[in-house]
């Protein structure tokens, strides 16, 4: 599916594009890996580089775009599972869901970045 380059790099052909280009789709639909891989008869694992090779081909307004989607589309999950989170029996299972769906849109909008740290060495050498 790809060509390596005279530089030595792979190149994607026409048909990687393609199955790339589908996976990125399905995804945007609110499909899981698992899903996609299933539809596309692949490994999980390639259902997710498909998507990943896709969003890198996509130019930086378009990711931007389809972060905004994903992040709706995670809100629209969330208000349901935070509702039955806080009321009724107070589901272990649905304050689960809402901690997951968080961490998502956390992750996708890059709010845990790393804390940036000062690490100073001081050298005792023990001739001073």
């Amino acid at each position: 599916m790809t060509q390596m380059a005279e530089t030595g790099e792979f190149i994607r052909t026409m048909e990687q594009a393609e199955l790339d280009t589908e996976a990125l789709k399905l995804r945007s639909l609110g499909w899981t890996y698992t899903k996609i891989a299933k539809e596309m008869g692949c490994a999980i694992s390639t259902a997710s580089d498909r998507y990943y090779r896709a969003l890198a081909a996509v130019p930086s307004d378009a990711v931007e775009q389809h972060r905004k989607l994903m992040g709706e589309q995670i809100d629209s999950l969330l208000e349901v599972a935070f509702d039955q989170a806080l009321t009724g029996k107070r589901s272990l299972f649905a304050i689960d869901r809402c901690v997951i769906l968080m961490d998502r849109k956390a992750r996708l909008f890059g709010l845990d970045a790393p804390i940036k740290q000062h690490v100073e060495v001081v050298n005792y050498d023990g001739n001073s």
